[in-house]
């Protein structure tokens, strides 16, 4: 029997796939990526078609004509179709997403009943960064900067998983530019002359993490100046579980993480975002 993966990609915001109807006998078989944001509506249930690992086709098969329901302290909440294939979303403002609440999935399609349940975490506690400012030192080699950094730490006893966000606010990147010459290694480690740039993307997201500290540096997490936000989200145990299958390689390729009863995908929820600022500058032009 051909191995069938879910193609989801471990984002807390947006998820992209392609996708190839099933034959075979599997054409009803159904991959549900549903997400709750404590404090936001619900408008990130998508369902769509299981895929063949192998699948060369690259149009995406939402599911559109399913029944979408939420239940919560026994109150039914129905979704609607969203504008976007195979999304859902509820229409009311009444369907309210709260830390250590317990909700469930409710689909119907193909005259079968697909179920799930989850549990929204609760806010990190303690949240607090070393400094307000990274200063950049241009004079210092990139060998010498490679300590440079920022530490942010919250309280987490019981090794609950996270996950970091860090996004650069301003409207135009500036990249770093730092010196490599005096024995220094340019950007990546390898040995350079002159200048170097880094110049990481303007969003960085980690993977799930079950730390407390979060060290904020120029060579692995930031690569330009200007204002940053540190975002900080509590997740649950199942997305951990998903994020850690769905990063296997096609040597030793299992069946990714599901928590969707006959069905596949996973049905998952978020903490509220805790969140701080910081600036990262270059030390010469912004001495006192």
């Amino acid at each position: 029997m051909r191995k069938i993966i879910l193609a989801i990609v471990i984002s807390a915001f947006l998820t992209g796939c392609e996708k190839e109807q099933l034959n075979n006998g599997h054409s009803g078989l159904i991959v549900v990526e549903g997400y709750l944001y404590a404090g936001r509506p619900v408008d990130s249930i998508r369902i769509s078609q299981a895929v063949y690992f192998n699948s060369s086709d690259t149009v995406f098969h939402g599911v559109s004509d399913a029944s979408v329901s939420i239940v919560s302290n026994g109150i039914t909440y129905n979704l609607q179709p969203s504008v976007r294939q195979g999304y859902y979303n509820y229409p009311g403002n009444n369907l309210n997403i709260t830390a250590g609440g317990t909700y469930s999935l409710n689909i119907i399609y193909n005259n079968q009943q697909i179920t799930s349940q989850t549990t929204v975490p609760g806010s990190a506690s303690g949240l607090k960064i070393s400094e307000n400012a990274l200063l950049v030192d241009t004079t210092l080699t990139m060998r010498e900067l490679r300590d440079s950094s920022l530490l942010v730490s919250w309280n987490n006893p019981n090794r609950d998983y996270y996950f970091v966000i860090l996004e650069n606010k301003d409207s135009i990147l500036t990249p770093v530019r730092v010196n490599t010459t005096s024995g220094g290694f340019g950007y990546g480690g390898f040995p350079g002359t002159g200048t170097g740039t880094i110049n990481l993307a303007r969003r960085f997201q980690t993977r799930p993490i079950q730390d407390s500290l979060y060290r904020i540096s120029l060579f692995s997490t930031v690569g330009n100046y200007g204002h940053y936000e540190f975002k900080l989200y509590k997740v649950t145990k199942d997305y951990a579980s998903l994020y850690q299958s769905s990063t296997q390689n096609t040597i030793n390729l299992n069946e990714p993480f599901t928590n969707i009863s006959n069905g596949l995908g996973i049905f998952t929820a978020f903490s509220a975002c805790d969140s701080l600022s910081f600036v990262v500058k270059n030390k010469l032009l912004n001495k006192k």
